[in-house]
């Protein structure tokens, strides 16, 4: 049982709102490495790498749902498609249409759906959760 995360990605075009995530991550110390994607198919092209080179991928993906260019939907239709046992995603939005909620349960691998920000007592909820799966 692991009291950090070893590597998370956040998928986010919001620039305040990634600062705000890396100060959380930053003072709870919860998390080794973390990378954030302004641009979804950066990030897609990124864990296409990962998976390519046989490295290891991030334990979770932080996606945000309304973007430019590649929206959070496109994102989880290419990335469902990469491979067999991905790393689960939580959707992380601002978007207050319970619409988007439904949606994101046709997913398996979305685990989670919430508003941002993210708190340093979710990513403690998550690390518990996780571990003890």
């Amino acid at each position: 049982m692991s009291n950090k995360f070893n590597y998370l990605i956040f998928i986010d075009d919001d620039v305040p709102t990634n600062i705000y995530h890396e100060v959380i991550l930053e003072v709870a110390d919860l998390c080794n490495e973390y990378k954030f994607f302004e641009d979804s198919q950066e990030a897609l092209a990124h864990i296409k790498d990962l998976i390519e080179n046989n490295k290891e991928l991030p334990e979770l993906i932080f996606l945000d749902l309304h973007m430019p260019g590649l929206s959070g939907w496109d994102f989880l239709d290419i990335y469902k498609t990469l491979k067999e046992n991905l790393p689960e995603v939580i959707i992380l939005t601002t978007s207050l249409n319970p619409l988007d909620k439904e949606i994101s349960k046709k997913y398996k691998q979305v685990r989670k759906y919430m508003n941002k920000p993210l708190e340093e007592e979710l990513i403690k909820e998550l690390l518990g959760v996780l571990n003890n799966s």
